[in-house]
């Protein structure tokens, strides 16, 4: 049996996205192409299909995490306790000498340090103290910073009420985020158990997560607030926008929401991505859809899916605000700017795998003679704080 994906229509990607085996698959599809395609029955697809989103995109889909995406020859790490594939095509992170591998088909997080001849040995198999229902999908994303770990589970069950001590399981694919810190004998244990000030019904909070010292932020790909949606006075008026949640660690250990950040236009549905440094988020949206001359005191919606990157900035009284709204100087449709992003000081670099420039398109003179050959984005900040694109990226 045959089942039809039409990746340019939401609703039709995101129950394909909800089959574990296939949605590496979906996502790659989604970018490839706007006409409708074909895909076999779940039942149909080989085993030898890896189970995470991000396998088929390890380079794209997830760079949020950007040094977090690791390949680790000629190191080849196996899990002793399960017999099905964890390691290379899972969301991973790294920092220092510790390594940190999500492994949503098991709920497991991994982790892994090196000794001083280089060696990587298994340090750790972290896992939840509440299970969050046989859909928690523990470990679809991970994020480190020195000793802490910060796990996310997009389809945990757990209610607004749920609590460390007290968990349940009342909200399908609400999602939560799961703190572990190490002790200074290198135990992890369970410190956090992060869930959204207004968690509902599939929101799959925890499809990404970041952590740079005490501040986490926590991605919900399909909440339903709208851009007047407040943390105090939420909304659903917009379903699927999605938002992000930032959390802040106080000088006692303990985790509190800070802000929950909403975009002019959505997050831009399951293809988002995130990445945090000090006091700067920014955030892809590759399902956004202004044009290249959309701004952010006037947006369009003129290119579907050519894709956007959202910055936010944190000020001395802890209060995040939009900073900058990036659009690529040949911002087309399906082009999907956003797929990717990395921060680091004063530099953002954002991916967009379907753009169709070749080897010969610059930034002065573009063109579209490479089908979804893609592209990177460099943007820099002045010290007045504005961001510019200063570099249009082809592979050679």
């Amino acid at each position: 049996m045959l089942q039809p994906i039409d990746p340019s229509n939401r609703t039709s990607l995101r129950a394909c996205f909800r089959s574990r085996i296939v949605r590496a698959l979906c996502a790659v599809l989604a970018a490839a192409t706007v006409t409708p395609l074909v895909l076999p029955a779940l039942a149909a697809v080989p085993q030898s299909i890896p189970s995470s989103r991000t396998a088929l995109t390890a380079d794209v889909s997830r760079p949020d995490r950007a040094a977090s995406r690791v390949f680790l020859p000629p190191t080849y790490l196996k899990n002793s306790s399960i017999d099905y594939p964890t390691a290379s095509s899972k969301p991973a992170a790294i920092e220092g000498d510790t390594l940190v591998i999500g492994s949503r088909w098991d709920a497991a997080a991994y982790v892994y340090t090196r000794t001083v001849d280089g060696a990587w040995t298994r340090q750790a198999r972290l896992q939840p103290l509440n299970s969050g229902g046989i859909n928690g999908d523990f470990g679809v994303s991970v994020a480190i910073d020195g000793d802490t770990i910060v796990v996310g589970a997009d389809m945990e069950a757990g209610s607004i009420t749920s609590t460390m001590d007290s968990p349940n399981t009342l909200t399908d694919y609400a999602g939560a985020a799961y703190v572990f810190t190490r002790s200074v004998d290198g135990v992890w244990t369970q410190a956090a158990y992060l869930k959204a000030s207004n968690a509902e019904y599939d929101d799959e909070f925890g499809y990404g997560v970041a952590i740079d010292g005490d501040t986490i932020v926590v991605e919900a790909t399909y909440e339903d607030g709208s851009y007047t949606s407040t943390m105090d006075s939420p909304n659903n008026f917009a379903a699927d926008t999605g938002a992000a949640y930032v959390f802040t660690r106080s000088v006692t250990g303990g985790w509190r929401q800070a802000a929950y950040l909403k975009t002019p236009v959505g997050l831009g549905g399951s293809n988002n991505t995130l990445a945090l440094e000090d006091n700067t988020i920014v955030f892809g949206a590759s399902w956004e859809s202004g044009s290249h001359t959309s701004t952010m005191d006037s947006p369009n919606n003129a290119a579907t899916n050519a894709g956007a990157a959202y910055v936010y900035t944190r000020d001395v009284a802890g209060t995040w605000t939009q900073a900058a709204y990036l659009k690529a100087s040949n911002a087309e449709a399906n082009d999907s700017f956003g797929t990717s992003v990395a921060l680091s000081g004063d530099t953002i670099v954002v991916g967009a795998w379907g753009e169709d420039g070749s080897i010969t398109s610059t930034m002065g003179s573009e063109n579209n003679a490479a089908s979804h050959a893609g592209a990177a984005y460099v943007y820099t900040r002045s010290v007045a704080g504005t961001w510019t694109q200063a570099a249009y990226l082809k592979a050679s």
